[in-house]
C-alpha cells in the first residue's frame, strides 16, 4: 500500500528525483520481467515460495521490488497467457471444494470492506497471504504447475535446498557467527519478532520453524524419489540441520508440531516407520548436543518455563470469546482484533493483562472472531475438508507427496492454534503441497474427463462443472 501511495504522491506532486527513481524501478522492472519470462511457471511459482521468506524486507537487503509477488504474477501470467494447454497435460475439474473456497475468499473480501481494513496494508496483504486469496488461486492451478514429476521434481529441489540455507542459517545465529548469517537484517532484533531466538529471514521464529520443518519433509520426499547416492545423503544432511534448526527455534508450538508431524508420518507411511528410530536418534543426538552448550542450554530452559506467553494467551483467548459472544453471527470483521482487545480484556485472578493490542495467536478462534459463526465455520471447513482429501488413496507416484503434505498439515494445525501465522509462506506451502496431494481428486488427464473404472482416481466430491484449463 505504501507503494500505491508513493506512485499517487509522485503524479500528484512531480519531482524530477521522484520521477528519475520512477523511472529507474521502471527499467529494473521491465528487466526482472524479461529474465522471468524465461523461466517456466513452475520454477517462477516455486522460487515464489522461497521468496516469500523475505516478504516485506526486500528494502532492508537493497531491492526496491517486492520479487516474492512478481515471481507469483509472471509466473501466473506465464501459465496463463501462454497457454495452459500447451504447459499442462491435465484438466482441472470445478468440484463443491473450489466453491468453497471461492465463497470464502469473497466473504473475507466482504467482510474487509465492511470493517475499513481493506485498506489498510496488514489487512489488504493478510487476505492474500494468510486468509489465503493467492494460496487458493495456485492451489486451483497445482495441477496444471506441478502435474509431472519433473514439474514435482523442480518444486522439491527448491524446498530442499531452502532448507538447507534456513537450517545453516540456524546454525550460525545460535553460534554467532554473525558473517554467515544473511541477510544481515536477522541479526537486528529491532525487526520483528521473536527476538533472542534463531527466527531466520522471517523475523519470526514459528514461520522460521515451520519452514525448515517442510526442508525435512521435502528431504524425506526426496530420499524415496531419488536413488542417486549423492542426492541421499545430501537429503540426509538436509534432514539433520533442519531438524536442529527446528530445536534451536526454542517455540514450543514449533517443537509440537515437529513431534506431531512425525507422529501423522509414522502412522500413515510404513517407509517412515522403518525410519522412525534413525530419526528419533539423529533428533535426540542434535538436541543433546545443542544442550551441552550452556547458553543455549540456559536459553531452553528460560523458553520452557516462561509464564508470560501463556498469559498472553489467555488474555487473547478470553478477550477473543467476549467479543465472539457479542458478535456472533458476522463478527467484526477482518484482522479487527486489535482495536478490540483492550476493551474485551478483564483482570484475571492469577495473572495480569497482557498482549493488548495484539492479534490473538489462535487461527481457528482469529478466523471466528473476524468472521462469526458463518464465516469462521466456512474458512475452517475448508481446511479440514482439503486435509481429509489428503487421506485418500493416490497413485503411487503422488504418495510420497501425500505424506509428506498430512505430515506439514500437523505442523500447520498445531502452530496455528498457538501463533497468528503472520508470515505469507506457511500457508501458501500448505495449499501447494495439498494441490499436489490431491491432485487426481482435482483434475484428470487432458484426454479424458472421468478417470477409467478401477482407476485410482477419485472424486473430492461431485462435479458441478465442466472441466476448466483446456484452452487449446
Amino acid at each position: 500500500m505504501s507503494r500505491l501511495q508513493f506512485l499517487t504522491h509522485l503524479l500528484s506532486h512531480p519531482t524530477p528525483a521522484g520521477i528519475v527513481e520512477l523511472l529507474g524501478i521502471g527499467v529494473v522492472g521491465l528487466a526482472c520481467l524479461y529474465l522471468l519470462t524465461k523461466l517456466s511457471p513452475t520454477w517462477q511459482i516455486s522460487l515464489a515460495l522461497c521468496a516469500e521468506a523475505f516478504s516485506g524486507f526486500w528494502k532492508l537487503m537493497g531491492v526496491e521490488l517486492p520479487l516474492d509477488r512478481l515471481l507469483v504474477v509472471t509466473g501466473l501470467g506465464t501459465l496463463l497467457l501462454g497457454g495452459i494447454g500447451l504447459y499442462s497435460g491435465r484438466r482441472v475439474k470445478v468440484r463443491w471444494f473450489h466453491l468453497l473456497l471461492l465463497v470464502v475468499a469473497t466473504y473475507g473480501v466482504c467482510s474487509a470492506i465492511g470493517a475499513g481494513t481493506i485498506t489498510t496494508s496488514l489487512g489488504f496483504y493478510a487476505l492474500l497471504d494468510r486468509l489465503g486469496l493467492i494460496p487458493f488461486l495456485l492451489f486451483a492451478l497445482s495441477p496444471h504447475l506441478f502435474g509431472t514429476k519433473h514439474q514435482r521434481n523442480v518444486l522439491l529441489v527448491v524446498i530442499i535446498v531452502f532448507g538447507a540455507y534456513l537450517g545453516l542459517t540456524a546454525l550460525a545465529e545460535e553460534a554467532r557467527f554473525n558473517a554467515l548469517v544473511l541477510p544481515h537484517y536477522i541479526l537486528n532484533d529491532s525487526i520483528g519478532i521473536t527476538t533472542g531466538r534463531v527466527r531466520g529471514p522471517y523475523a519470526n521464529a514459528e514461520a522460521d520453524g515451520m519452514i525448515m520443518t517442510l526442508g525435512a519433509i521435502g528431504a524425506g520426499i526426496g530420499l524415496t524419489e531419488w536413488r542417486a547416492r549423492w542426492s541421499r545423503v545430501g537429503c540426509w544432511l538436509v534432514i539433520i540441520v533442519c531438524a536442529i534448526g527446528v530445536f534451536l527455534t526454542l517455540t514450543r508450538a514449533v517443537w509440537i508440531g515437529a513431534a506431531a508431524g512425525l507422529v501423522v508420518a509414522s502412522v500413515v507411511d510404513t517407509r517412515v516407520r522403518r525410519r522412525v528410530l534413525a530419526l528419533l536418534v539423529i533428533g535426540s543426538l542434535g538436541v543433546v548436543a545443542a544442550l551441552l552448550i550452556p547458553e543455549v542450554r540456559t536459553r531452553v530452559l528460560d523458553r520452557v518455563n516462561t509464564t508470560s506467553s501463556i498469559w498472553d494467551r489467555l488474555n487473547m483467548y478470553s478477550a477473543g470469546f467476549r467479543v465472539l459472544a457479542e458478535h456472533p453471527v458476522f463478527g467484526i470483521g477482518w484482522v479487527n482484533f486489535p482495536q478490540y482487545s483492550l476493551l474485551a480484556m478483564r483482570q484475571a485472578a492469577g495473572y495480569p493483562i497482557t498482549a493488548v493490542g495484539l492479534e490473538i495467536h489462535d487461527v481457528f478462534l482469529a478466523r471466528l472472531v473476524d468472521f462469526g459463526l458463518v464465516g469462521g465455520s466456512l474458512t475452517i471447513l475448508a481446511l479440514v475438508w482439503i486435509i481429509l482429501c489428503g487421506c485418500r488413496r493416490v497413485s503411487p507416484e503422488l504418495e510420497s507427496w501425500r505424506v509428506g503434505f498430512l505430515t506439514y498439515s500437523a505442523m500447520f494445525v498445531s502452530v496455528a492454534a498457538f501463533a497468528p501465522l503472520a508470515a505469507p509462506e506457511p500457508t501458501l506451502a500448505f495449499w501447494l503441497l495439498a494441490g499436489i496431494a490431491t491432485r487426481d481428486q482435482f483434475s484428470v488427464p487432458r484426454h479424458a474427463l472421468l478417470p477409467a473404472e478401477g482407476s485410482w482416481e477419485r472424486e473430492a466430491g461431485p462435479d458441478v462443472g465442466v472441466a476448466i484449463g483446456a484452452y487449446s
